[in-house]
């Protein structure tokens, strides 16, 4: 059976949902047809834009067959967002190559280390991008390189403990 042609980005109209759990209190659901158009089935990696502001993120399937985006509190802020109201949100596929935006000082940093680079390349996509989301969360130039290089030494000690394991 011949997989069927994904389209790069779709638009939506959904209800801001609150939802009652410790790590997650807001959330966009879609439907499992508009979805599908993006996702085929399973979670994907795409790029959100509501109200012109555009963030990272992933829609997820749920049990009950839908899917959805996590809200955090600070996305609903800078998106202007509420409980209850309706938006229309556009999501495009996230072809990037680690499923967030590599800041320029971290790929300066991986530039100069190959062994470094090896040991970030190695760490699960989940890791990659928690790291590149803590290192560009820094504000200040000077911020983002102290956590980019502590960050690349987690990636080496991490490639370390598999390599002891094997």
């Amino acid at each position: 059976m011949a997989k069927k042609k994904q389209q790069e980005s779709i638009s939506i109209q959904t209800i801001v949902e609150g939802v009652d759990q410790k790590l997650l209190q807001y959330i966009m659901p879609i439907n499992k047809a508009e979805a599908d158009i993006l996702c085929d089935g399973k979670s994907t990696r795409v790029i959100c834009e509501i109200n012109g502001f555009e963030f990272p993120c992933a829609l997820r399937p749920r049990k009950k067959g839908d899917y959805f985006v996590g809200l955090s509190k600070e996305k609903m802020k800078k998106a202007k967002l509420m409980e209850g109201i309706q938006i229309t949100a556009t999501f495009k596929l996230d072809n990037s190559e680690y499923g967030f935006t590599l800041p320029e000082e971290f790929a300066e940093i991986l530039a100069q280390d190959e062994e470094g680079k090896r040991a970030f390349e190695a760490c699960p996509p989940s890791y990659q991008r928690g790291w590149l989301h803590y290192i560009t969360s820094g504000k200040a130039v000077d911020t983002r390189i102290k956590r980019g290089f502590y960050i690349l030494e987690k990636a080496k000690e991490k490639a370390a403990e598999r390599a002891s394991k094997q």
